[in-house]
């Protein structure tokens, strides 16, 4: 039994009581899902049925009647319901001056209370907040500030006024990177005289009033909790841009408040017990999201005199006679040590953290050493020494150097997809020992280590199937052209399964070409169809990782891997359409590969002695990604049971000492009557050995439990990790299930039920349901065979959620989103559409060659005249595919050459019509039949005879140019060099202007290049950031959906 923390998220969200509730509770209309307004619709609607009388001015309509406004802070007017006075609305209620059992409780949570002090209503906060958001305000003295900082340290779910929706809002607003709130809190933390001692100063800002509730907020519950990362990391960029003011600023502020042992101000009391916890979250939350910040020389002295400080506070309060000026000594010594300890454990990671950080730079320093010789009589000595001998470092650590460009020291560093590089390194890999003792580089029975043996093993899983495919596959190109390879073998037959031997394991895996397998080419779309519904699930799954490997004549191979994303349908589908291929959609993660396909797309004849095929790989890739993101992204400090996990030198843990959950506070207790028949109390305190021993003695005699389950019961309840264990039929799962009843009965929530099966994960579900624990189950996952629990699945319920408005900060999301699709779509076109290129060459002719281009551009008489009939949409054109569409079309196409050669192919087809200045060239539209005495080609082109040709030729230019007389056709064959020097564009003959338009594409091509790659890359994370805006979004109601959930259950695959 794993007791992760506090029971906070049960806090998260407090039923509102009825429609017709003051402006401190709900309203119905917004659990109602009403339609959207906007600010001038919810003013102005029903104007002439709404009631006004007695409202006062500027006030919003829509909550003048209802005492609800979905825009909640967004709204321009203010906030006063009907049959209150302003006055009666803006009453503040004094604030809590004492200390209780729930402050106590609450250190013990991962994010900050509110510090003590006034607290907001929505609507209070809502009217105070807006003139701080006009973008030209600038606070003026130091009450202005006190009075912005209330707000903030209103909004945390400790206040009952507020609900999740309302926090989230809040937090959209005040983590806009361009609104006005974000600048608000820059102003406070930037500010220059921050004092513990002079709180009455007009220009001098408290530290414990005006300064320590910002970072409070920071840290509060609905800031870390909040699934729009944007809002939250550009808050903590604030701290990032001001990290030196806020660490001396907070420095000597502290070091005053010790010096003088009391937190207090003149008319306003303050704990350690609040001040700690309001300075250690939010450091360790930055530093999770700043690492190379660990390195400030400022930092980490605030952080080190920050232990020494919570050590002096804390002997000081815990004496017989406390030295210290604190609300704290009015609880009992058992809560004051408690209070100290849990602060003591939350500052541990913080103070590791940057331990770790200078270590990091200490280890890049020096060289790696190996781990010491381990002791022969609780080691296995043999293996351990081998692998000592053996031991190479990853990375930079390596003597060596590191293996390729994916082999980095910190787990952070590493691609979680293998680059070509890694596909193609020959070194074997580095692979921790997942033993202990064995040698590693980082610090022994550290969460640190841990994770990166997790995660390096785990990759390793995933990707050495490919990477020993790829390896394979690179041999065989590696191999002289005439040497018989499995690959040419594979690849005479279209494709096939190729078998490789590795070392101790044999790997097999797909090579597609045109993926001929069977039926899969089969003449029959029936037959086609069948081989791939009896195969679907085995090759080209969607998720599935594949390689495609690319080389051209006189390259090196390149391999690019990515994600099948067609669905079982999509090549059923292909299949039918198709006997000799099958198309699938490739999702590639690099994005050269894709705009080296655009760009092969460009080219209008084949590549000669290309090679593409795609390997598959047996890895269901996209399955486990995610547990590999999480492992690499995961802070070592913010590990859960971090006490336990490790893989310890030692193998006798009795040392190991299991503390109490997180949750259970000295005055904490557990209410035992569920587990009785008969009405019976009985109450469990984890921390009292005397209680603790009561209950068992109890449970075994009175209650439904047997000796053996009292015991794991009461073991569980007071231990923060629990194993229950036993043979079949001694009532493990019966246990599990009256566990979860004293939970709930106790009100600890969120439970999260883990399972190794979706079946043993259905059962239990079940069992709890039929016993009526509860019904409030979120089960995550959609493969439950059993109907009321597939009901319950996360899915099923959003599903059934009240389509409510949409939220204006969904709505830009989504549209930017679009935006970016439409951007990447429109450059993705403009690489391919031939018109476009024409005009990059142009401007490229234009940049570089700025003679060629005027020449181009200023062409003879005769040849403009012949480029502007050829644009006349009167006349269809012979050939649509090949109509010029520019001079540089027209130039390049050779049409004046070919207008002027009796005998080219340009003969019949560039006739001129009647003749003369005006005429057009092509076949007049519904022109009918030829004359019966024309002959015509193949083709169907007319042939005319010389004579004729050269009479319609003659009279052209004597009606466009005053003379009948045909311009010679150029026939030279210049080089290159005497090409670009002289700019003579209209009189280069054919080869002369191909050889030319070659080498112009070819410079164009190599000078966009790396503009391309780099604003297709732009585009893609622009519509990465876009989705995943987007998504955070979206998660915000399935977030609501499971903080309303008592057990969430799911399996570990």
């Amino acid at each position: 039994m794993l007791h992760g923390g506090p029971p906070g998220p049960a806090q998260l969200q407090h039923p509102r009581t009825s429609a017709t509730a003051s402006p401190q509770q709900a309203n119905a209309s917004r659990r109602a899902g009403q339609a959207p307004r906007t600010v001038s619709e919810q003013n102005n609607a029903n104007g002439s049925d709404v009631n006004t009388a007695g409202m006062p001015p500027n006030a919003c309509k829509t909550y003048w009647t209802t005492g609800e406004c979905e825009n909640i802070f967004s709204c321009k007017f203010r906030h006063v319901k009907a049959g209150t006075s302003i006055r009666e609305q803006e009453i503040v209620p004094a604030p809590r001056t004492t200390l209780n059992n729930d402050d106590v409780a609450d250190v013990s949570n991962p994010f900050t209370a509110p510090l003590p002090g006034v607290v907001l209503t929505p609507t209070q906060a809502h009217n105070r907040l807006k003139i701080y958001l006009k973008p030209d305000y600038d606070f003026r003295k130091a009450e202005d500030y006190y009075t912005f900082v209330t707000i903030l340290q209103s909004a945390n779910p400790q206040n009952k006024t507020w609900f999740i929706k309302d926090g989230m809002e809040f937090l959209q607003l005040m983590g806009d990177p361009t609104g006005s709130g974000i600048r608000r809190i820059q102003d406070v933390l930037s500010h220059q005289n921050v004092s513990a001692d002079d709180p009455f100063s007009p220009d001098t800002l408290s530290f414990q009033r005006g300064y320590l509730p910002v970072l409070a907020y920071l840290s509060s519950e609905w800031v870390i909790r909040s699934t729009i990362q944007t809002n939250v990391n550009a808050l903590y960029s604030l701290v990032n841009n001001n990290l030196d003011h806020i660490a001396l600023t907070i420095n000597r502020c502290m070091s005053s408040c010790m010096d003088r042992l009391s937190f207090d101000e003149p008319g306003n009391r303050q704990s350690g017990l609040h001040i700690f916890k309001a300075l250690i979250t939010p450091l360790h939350e930055f530093l999770k999201r700043f690492k190379p910040c660990g390195h400030s020389e400022n930092l980490v002295n605030l952080v080190r005199n920050l232990s020494g400080w919570l050590e002096q506070w804390g002997n000081a309060i815990c004496m017989f006679h406390p030295q210290f000026s604190d609300g704290i000594v009015s609880l009992s010594l058992e809560q004051r040590r408690f209070a100290v300890s849990q602060l003591t454990k939350s500052i541990k990671p913080l103070v590791d953290l940057v331990e770790r950080s200078e270590a990091t730079i200490r280890r890049a320093q020096d060289k790696p050493q190996r781990a010491a010789r381990m002791d022969p009589a609780t080691r296995q000595r043999g293996l351990l020494l081998q692998m000592e001998v053996t031991f190479q470092p990853p990375g930079e650590l390596r003597e060596a150097g590191p293996r390729h460009d994916n082999d980095r020291a910190s787990i952070k560093d590493i691609r979680v997809v293998p680059p070509h590089s890694e596909l193609a390194c020959t070194t074997e890999a580095y692979l921790p020992g997942n033993i202990a003792g064995a040698p590693h580089h980082l610090p022994a029975e550290s969460m640190e280590r841990l994770l990166d043996v997790q995660f390096r093993l785990l990759r390793e899983e995933l990707i050495a199937p490919i990477r020993t495919s790829v390896g394979s596959i690179l041999d065989d190109l590696g191999k002289p052209s005439d040497e018989k390879t499995q690959l040419g073998e594979l690849v005479k037959k279209n494709g096939g399964l190729y078998k490789c031997e590795a070392d101790r394991d044999s790997v097999r895996f797909s090579v597609y070409t045109d993926a001929k397998f069977g039926d899969a080419r089969h003449k029959t779309p029936a037959k086609r169809t069948a081989y791939w519904e009896s195969v679907g699930k085995k090759r080209l799954t969607q998720g599935g990782l594949v390689a495609l490997v690319w080389k051209t004549a006189g390259g090196p191979p390149r391999v690019y891997l990515g994600i099948t994303s067609s669905s079982f349908n999509d090549i059923l589908d292909s299949a039918k359409k198709s006997e000799n291929r099958v198309k699938i959609k490739v999702s590639f993660f690099d994005a050269e590969v894709e705009l080296r396909i655009l760009r092969r797309l460009q080219q209008s004849k084949k590549e000669e002695r290309e090679t593409k095929f795609l390997i598959e790989s047996p890895a269901m890739f996209e399955s486990v990604r995610p547990f590999l993101e999480t492992l690499k992204g995961q802070e070592p400090t913010s590990m859960p049971f971090s006490d336990y996990l490790p893989l310890f030198n030692s193998s006798d843990l009795s040392q190991i000492k299991v503390a109490p959950p997180a949750y259970a506070h000295p005055q904490f207790d557990f209410d035992l009557r569920c587990l009785f028949d008969e009405p019976r109390d009985l109450s469990l305190r984890p921390h009292d050995p005397y209680s603790i021993a009561r209950a068992k003695e109890v449970l075994r005699l009175e209650s439904r439990l047997d000796d053996t389950q009292a015991d794991a019961m009461v073991d569980a309840l007071t231990s923060e990790i629990s194993l229950i264990q036993g043979p079949p039929g001694t009532g493990k799962s019966y246990t599990g299930i009256e566990l979860l009843r004293v939970l709930i009965a106790n009100k600890i929530r969120p439970i999260l039920l883990i399972a190794f099966t979706n079946h043993a994960l259905d059962n239990i579900i079940v069992r709890v349901l039929e016993k009526k624990i509860t019904s409030k189950i979120v089960r995550l996952g959609s493969r439950s065979a059993d109907e009321t629990v597939a009901e319950l699945s996360l899915e099923k319920i959003l599903m059934n959620v009240s389509k409510t408005r949409k939220d204006r900060a969904q709505g830009r999301a989504f549209g930017e989103m679009k935006r970016a699709e439409e951007a990447m779509k429109e450059f993705m076109n403009g690489i391919t559409e031939e018109n476009h290129q024409a005009v990059l060459l142009d401007a490229h002719l234009y940049s570089h060659y700025p003679l060629h281009h005027t020449e181009l551009h200023e062409p003879p008489f005769w040849i403009r005249d012949l480029f502007e009939q050829s644009q006349n949409p009167e006349f269809e054109p012979v050939d649509k595919q090949s109509e010029p569409k520019s001079l540089l079309d027209f130039w390049r196409q050779g049409r004046d050459l070919a207008f002027i050669t009796y005998g080219s192919q340009d003969t019949g087809s560039g006739a001129i019509v009647g003749g003369g200045r005006g005429r057009r060239r092509g076949k007049k539209r519904d022109n009918g039949d030829a004359p019966a005495n024309t002959i015509t080609d193949a083709s169907n082109h007319p042939i005319i005879d010389c004579a004729t040709w050269t009479n319609a030729r003659e009279t052209f230019f004597e009606e466009s140019c005053g003379a009948r007389m045909i311009p010679p056709t150029p026939t030279t064959n210049r080089t290159l060099d005497q090409l670009l020097i002289g700019p003579q564009m209209w009189n280069m003959s054919k080869s002369e202007r191909d050889r030319l338009n070659t080498h112009l594409n070819q410079e164009l091509l190599q000078e966009s290049r790396h503009e391309q790659l780099e604003e297709f890359e732009r585009l893609k994370e622009r519509h990465r950031e876009a989705s995943l805006e987007w998504k955070e979004i979206q998660d915000k109601t399935k977030l609501e959906v499971l903080n309303n959930a008592v057990i969430i259950g799911c399996t570990t695959n």
